[in-house]
């Protein structure tokens, strides 16, 4: 659920902040009703996401990779079919990805006005430019350790802008308040 997927990247994002600790991808995949986007492996063992929500843009995706046995099969030519035979379709995707690194996969999509991304480590969330531009990461003092790095907040809103003010409390600092 999205609840849990949340608790998760939190604790991912809280071992990974003051620590370093880096864990796993998060990838899911799971049953839908359509063929839209789906998670895969690359050769260099990273993650990306690419989409293919209509049956132009699958087309376009199958002419990047090159797959045209598959663009022309009928058990990938409507959306319907990819879903039937998501297996057959999946399967032969994923084969051409793992083939490839990351950087290639995004770039070909990307050049076929295709939907994707790639799946960060937490490490290499808090070092893209709109995580960084955006403020997700703060670093604040603290008394006795110095600075602390955490995750920023995620509502923007203006004109009174959200910030962290404050470092986490030391063991009994508020127990009067």
């Amino acid at each position: 659920s999205k609840t849990k997927m949340s608790r998760s990247l939190c604790t991912f994002i809280s071992n990974f902040l003051p620590f370093g600790a880096c864990g796993i991808y998060l990838c899911a995949s799971y049953i839908r009703l359509t063929f839209r986007e789906q998670a895969f492996v690359s050769k260099d063992g990273s993650g990306v996401v690419v989409g293919a929500g209509n049956d132009t843009q699958f087309q376009r995706l199958c002419a990047a990779f090159e797959l045209s046995a598959l663009a022309e099969d009928p058990r990938a030519a409507t959306n319907k079919a990819r879903v039937e035979n998501r297996n057959l379709v999946l399967d032969q995707l994923s084969n051409v990805f793992k083939h490839l690194d990351r950087s290639t996969i995004l770039d070909k999509c990307v050049g076929a006005n295709i939907p994707c991304a790639p799946i960060n480590k937490i490490d290499e969330v808090f070092e893209d430019p709109q995580v960084l531009a955006r403020g997700m990461l703060a670093e604040i003092p603290h008394p006795t350790i110095g600075m602390v790095r955490t995750a920023g907040i995620p509502v923007k809103t203006w004109p009174s802008p959200t910030s962290i003010s404050r470092h986490p409390p030391l063991l009994g600092e508020h127990t009067e308040e």
